[in-house]
Parts: C-alpha cells; structure tokens; sequence
C-alpha cells in the first residue's frame, strides 16, 4: 500500500502501476507477472510498473527507474524487468487470451475482471482483511483525486481522501459450481 501510494505521489515517476497479492503458494495469479514463487511463501504482495520511454532516452531509463525503486520496501534481488514496446504493453490482455485460448484455459482457469470498486484510503486495509480470507485474486490500483480528470473519467466522490482505490475482483469460471444450490455466485433478478 505504501509503495503505491510512494509510487503515485512522484511528478514524472511511472505511467503505470498495478499492485496485486498472490497467495498459499499459487503460481502468479495475474498472467503479466513474470514471477512465480517457488517458496513457501503464505502472502506475497507484487506490484507491476511500467515506465514509458523512447528512443531518446533508453540510455537514462535504467537510472530514471533506480530513482523511482530506491524509496519503495522490496527485498532486493525479486525485482524483474522486461522490455516491450508500447503495442505490445497495451494488447497484452489479448495476446494472453489467444495463448490460454488455445490450451483451452480462457474461459475456466483464468480470471477475469468482475466488479471494480472504489475504496477510500482510509478502509483499504479494513478491505484487504476481508478479501484475503475469501482466497479469491484481486487487482489493486492506487488513484490520486489531485490528477483525476473529472471531464473525462468517471464520476467518484468530491468528498474524501486525496488518494483512493480502485480494487479490481477477479473471477474464473472453475470459481462457480453448477448446482445452483451450492454456487458460489448467485445472481438475483427483479422484474419491473
């Protein structure tokens, strides 16, 4: 929560940034991590940042991101980099579908976005708890209320906290049982 909060508050640090928490020994749940812990770890928080640059200033990326690095709590050597073009960063959800597409995975191992909530700073550890007992994957993006674009975005809260929330909860298909009576997600539906 702190290096994301650290993260979002730099002028000119990252363009992007995405913190998700990876639980009881599982591979990686977010497909664009490069990490899969192969210890024993119960809880392991990751983050994802991306940096834009161009062919101007390759030579300075690596510097401008040890700046960026050197005020965050990560244990040194679980830093992983990888390099690719802005095309390829913002199709990286569909070239990930195509791959688990083909081994038949898409739709019944891979999580999905389901509900997207805006959760204040102030409670978001209070979330966090509850979340993590339920073992279910979820997003976490970190927003500033100072460089949010009332004209284009939308429509959150004028009261409140200049950093909130964003926490996106995944959902697979394997996650939903078929009997009705034992499923784990229940849709109810009014008829006007």
């Amino acid at each position: 929560k702190k290096d994301q909060e650290h993260l979002i508050s730099l002028n000119d640090g990252h363009n992007y940034v995405e913190g998700s928490l990876i639980m009881k020994k599982s591979r990686a749940n977010n497909w664009r991590s490069s990490f899969f812990s192969v210890h024993d770890e119960v809880k392991i928080n990751a983050l994802e940042v991306v940096k834009y640059y161009d062919d101007f200033s390759p030579k300075t990326i690596d510097e401008e991101l040890d700046e960026m690095f050197s005020g965050l709590s990560f244990k040194t050597g679980f830093i992983f980099m990888k390099d690719v073009t802005y095309v390829d960063f913002l199709n990286r959800v569909r070239t990930e579908e195509l791959k688990l597409r083909s081994e038949g995975l898409w739709e019944t191992d891979h999580h999905h976005p389901w509900l997207n909530l805006f959760v204040p700073k102030s409670r978001i550890l209070d979330f966090n708890q509850q979340r993590q007992q339920k073992l279910r994957p979820f997003l976490v993006y970190p927003m500033n209320r100072k460089r949010w674009d009332y004209m284009t975005s939308a429509v959150i809260s004028d009261e409140g906290e200049d950093i909130f929330y964003t926490v996106g909860l995944l959902h697979s298909a394997r996650n939903v049982k078929t009997n009705n009576r034992h499923g784990k997600l229940k849709i109810h539906q009014s008829h006007m």
